[in-house]
């Protein structure tokens, strides 16, 4: 089997997961906004104008959901093209095509004729012997503060009901390499009262 179908755990293809995530967040707060925005229109249309209200407020709130992920998303897809220093232009392009898009190295080619596969083939297992390296040395705190009492996996459940595998293991290498701001999250109302009580933003939301 080829060396690009058995490499599902690596932290490109973890990162690549992470976004398809956001993407399917976004997609569904979009489609909800929709369904809040026809529910308002017709509660309108009859006269019963608390029902217009309430579903025009629910409308309001999943459109700055969608938003909020739409920049954090735009945010990570930022991080990581400039994470990629010492790649050229090309590379960057066949590291994101591969590890995000989930391209074949043959699909790869195709939108790149002057590219042979073998080459793109030759490059990808570069770049990932690249993401292996590993920094063992343990430089002295100064100040930091201590490493927050939750971790991915509490995260991972605040943000979706029944979070699979690899989108836990995706917020554990964007939490390990500072990709998801700590700080933010320690002073989020939402996510610190779903620390203390396991209530979710969503729980008891009205579908009315």
């Amino acid at each position: 089997m080829p060396a690009y179908k058995t490499d599902e755990t690596s932290i490109g293809k973890r990162l690549g997961r992470l976004l398809q995530q956001y993407q399917l967040r976004i997609a569904y707060a979009k489609y909800k906004a929709s369904l809040y925005e026809e529910e308002a229109a017709c509660a309108s249309s009859r006269g019963m104008g608390y029902k217009a209200l309430q579903a025009t407020i629910s409308k309001k709130s999943w459109e700055t959901y969608a938003q909020n992920l739409t920049d954090k998303k735009a945010e990570l897809e930022g991080v990581l093209r400039s994470c990629l220093i010492g790649y050229s232009d090309k590379q960057k392009d066949i590291w994101y095509s591969y590890f995000i898009d989930n391209l074949s190295p043959s699909e790869i080619e195709s939108k790149n004729p002057n590219l042979s596969q073998r080459t793109i083939q030759r490059v990808v297992a570069a770049m990932k012997r690249d993401m292996e390296l590993r920094f063992e040395q343990k430089l002295p705190r100064i100040g930091e503060r201590p490493a927050p009492n939750w971790n991915a996996q509490d995260l991972g459940h605040f943000l979706e009901e029944e979070p699979d595998e690899g989108y836990l293991a995706a917020l554990k290498d964007a939490l390990d390499y500072g990709i998801i701001d700590i700080d933010a999250l320690e002073f989020d109302y939402e996510f610190q009262r779903y620390l203390e009580t396991g209530k979710r933003p969503t729980d008891g939301d009205d579908e009315d």
